[in-house]
Parts: structure tokens; sequence; C-alpha cells
């Protein structure tokens, strides 16, 4: 597994940032385009759990009284948005969903290289579940929510003929497919009467 290198940015001999990288001259670079050529950059570690041990050298900065700008916070281990950040964003996305113009991933596609690797990701050593089974426990709690989720109307939502601006699609599915949007997208307009350029017929 691949090393990475946890660092310190200082100005004025002041810890100000904690970050981890692979190729500490290019990251170097990068810092002092945006934060100026005086800062100094110091290796203070060379890990395999990045993840972990820049939560570690963030808190125990911090508890040291050094103010860092770092824009995560470390939790359990793992790295997270502040409160405030996490806000913004719901705020952002909020104000996205209102519009009804707004299509999401309508003109992105994934590359085929980019597909491929996706699926090699998902396969064999590499899969996040490889090797691993459920619980008769939990096979029996999965059956039990497909049950009570999978309702009548929903399952009729997805055969019925919708119209989404002006253009009638035979399902959902097929709406989806032509123009890009996520099935629950469609769903959730559909569903609202905020969106009347999204119809059932």
């Amino acid at each position: 597994m691949k090393k990475s290198f946890i660092y310190e940015l200082s100005k004025n001999g002041v810890p100000f940032y904690i970050g981890k990288t692979v190729n500490i001259n290019q990251r170097k670079l990068k810092h002092q385009k945006n934060y100026g050529s005086d800062i100094l950059m110091i290796s203070i570690d060379e890990v395999i759990d990045w993840v972990y041990w820049e939560s570690y050298y963030i808190e125990l900065y911090r508890s040291w009284g050094f103010n860092l700008i770092n824009k995560v916070v470390p939790r359990n281990g793992l790295m997270c948005h502040s409160n405030e950040t996490r806000k913004k964003i719901s705020d952002k996305l909020k104000e996205k969903y209102k519009d009804p113009n707004y299509k999401p991933m309508k003109d992105f596609k994934h590359t085929e290289e980019s597909k491929k690797r996706m699926s090699e990701m998902r396969l064999g050593p590499n899969g996040s579940f490889y090797g691993r089974k459920h619980s008769k426990e939990t096979l029996g709690l999965l059956r039990e929510i497909g049950k009570r989720s999978m309702t009548p109307e929903l399952l009729a939502s997805f055969s019925h003929p919708i119209i989404v601006d002006g253009v009638e699609y035979s399902s959902i599915r097929e709406c989806s497919r032509q123009l890009g949007y996520s099935r629950k997208y469609i769903s959730r307009r559909l569903n609202s009467n905020k969106f009347p350029n999204f119809i059932r017929k």
C-alpha cells in the first residue's frame, strides 16, 4: 500500500494547516501559490492509514492551541465537514432544487475508462463487501424493509406514463434514461405541488 506524508504548514514559525500528500514537492508548490513563498512545509510523519493520522495530528495541534485553518473536523478518525460548512452546502442545494430548470447530472457522462475502473473497484478483493456475508437477521430485516418500501403506488409509478416539460414518457425509468435525471429526483418532483411541469398521467 502506498505511503502518504502528513505535513505541517507554518508561517513566521506558527503552524496554521495540517495536510497529507504523496508528493511533498508538488504539494509545496501548490501551497506557495495560495499562501505565499514564505511558508514553511515540514513532513511530520509518513503513514499508510492517512485518514486516521491526519485526523490525529489535527486534533493534536489544536489541543496545543494552534488555530488551524483546516475546513474539516476529525470525528472518530474520520474527516468530516464542520456543522457550519454542512449547513452552507445544504442551503446551496436547497436553493438549486427550488429551480424547476435545475437538471443535475444532465450533461454528465462517465467515460468508458471511468466505468471500467469503477467496475474493477467493485469486483473481487477490491469490493467493499468481498469475503463478507449478511447474517440471517440482517437478510430478514432487508426483506421486511423491501416489502414495506415497495408499496403498490410506488411500483405503479415505475410503469405509468408521465409528462415532463410537455413531453410524454412511458415511465419514470424511461424519463430518467432520456433526460439524465435520477429516478428519485423525478419521483420527488412528481409528488410535489411545486413543479407543474412534472405530471403523472
